[in-house]
């Protein structure tokens, strides 16, 4: 799969998942499935997003921006 076709399909995997539950009305369960699912969505919503922004910097219409040093190296930590 190429760059373009993640970034989409982590946006498009994330809508259906949220699709459901916001319009269920349920009790509240905790469940340790759901922080370890928690940590992998936000990882991959993480690299979705960093890879449109690159695509967005190397874009002819954006060479007059350029990206802050920090974000070149910028890590996500999970606890």
């Amino acid at each position: 799969m190429d760059k373009y076709g993640y970034v989409i399909d982590v946006f498009k995997k994330i809508r259906k998942m949220r699709q459901l539950p916001a319009h269920d009305i349920g009790d509240d369960n905790f469940n340790l499935k759901l922080v370890e699912d928690q940590r992998l969505i936000v990882n991959d919503v993480f690299d979705a997003i960093r890879l449109l922004r690159y695509f967005l910097m190397y874009n002819s219409l954006c060479k007059m921006y350029d990206l802050p040093e920090w974000y070149k190296n910028i890590k996500i930590w999970n606890y």
